[in-house]
C-alpha cells in the first residue's frame, strides 16, 4: 500500500495476506511529511482493504518491547497484545524463547539458507 502527496510516494506499508488473515511487515514513511501523519493513513486503507479482501483478522506485527511508540501506536487500533514464542536454530541446538524482548539472532541458519533460496521457492511460498 503506498500513500501519495503531490505525486510523491510519502510512505508505504508492506503485507501478506493468507487465508483470512492480513499481516502487516514493514513501514516506511518520508519524515518530511509526518505532519500528515502518513503512517495512520497507510494503515487505515490497509486495514479497508484488507475488510474488502474478507480478512477477519489483521495482524500489526511483531514490535520489540523497548519500541514504546510503536507499542503506543498499535494500542490506538484496538489491537491485542500476545507473546510470541521465538525458535532459534543454531548449529548445535534450539533454543526456544518466551520472552518477547528478545530480538532474532540475525546470522542464523534459517536467516542464511532463506537468502540462498532461488526465485522459484519465493513464487512457490508465495501462492496461498
Amino acid at each position: 500500500m503506498l500513500a501519495e502527496y503531490e505525486h510523491s510516494v510519502i510512505s508505504f506499508l508492506m503485507s501478506f495476506k493468507f487465508k483470512d488473515k492480513f499481516s502487516a511487515e514493514a513501514l516506511g514513511w518520508d519524515d518530511e511529511f509526518r505532519w500528515l501523519t502518513p503512517s495512520a493513513i497507510t494503515f487505515w486503507e490497509t486495514i479497508k482493504l484488507a475488510k474488502q479482501l474478507g480478512c477477519r483478522q489483521f495482524d500489526f506485527g511483531r514490535t520489540s518491547l523497548n519500541n514504546e511508540n510503536l507499542i503506543r501506536f498499535k494500542r490506538h487500533w484496538g489491537s491485542e497484545e500476545i507473546e510470541m514464542p521465538q525458535y532459534i536454530f543454531g548449529s548445535d541446538k534450539i533454543n526456544s524463547r518466551g520472552n518477547p524482548q528478545d530480538s532474532l539472532v540475525r546470522n542464523s541458519s534459517l536467516a542464511t539458507l532463506i537468502k540462498c533460496c532461488p526465485d522459484f521457492v519465493y513464487n512457490l511460498f508465495s501462492r496461498f
